[in-house]
């Protein structure tokens, strides 16, 4: 039986939105495959998982040092990839 998540409305909005994030490499190899994820103004979030998963590799991607491959990355409502400077 799948078992769906509860996500508790927050009125603080969206901090961060990661939709269909892909990062694969020159190499071939693909580090990030298809994530989705939206963390809340003030909600603690944690990214967990085996070495090689791609945990640190979604984090240059987030922080803008490691450029994606494909998909949508939003922090506070400006996609990374165009807005960076008025981010932070």
């Amino acid at each position: 039986m799948k078992e769906e998540i509860q996500r508790v409305e927050n009125d603080g909005g969206e901090a961060i939105r990661v939709n269909g994030l892909i990062k694969k490499y020159d190499s071939g190899c693909l580090a990030i495959k298809n994530t989705k994820f939206c963390i809340n103004k003030g909600e603690i979030f944690g990214l967990l998982g085996p070495n090689g998963a791609g945990k640190s590799t979604t984090f240059g991607v987030l922080t803008s040092l490691i450029p994606k491959t494909y998909g949508s990355l939003k922090i506070k409502g400006i996609e990374v990839d165009k807005g960076i400077m008025e981010i932070y």
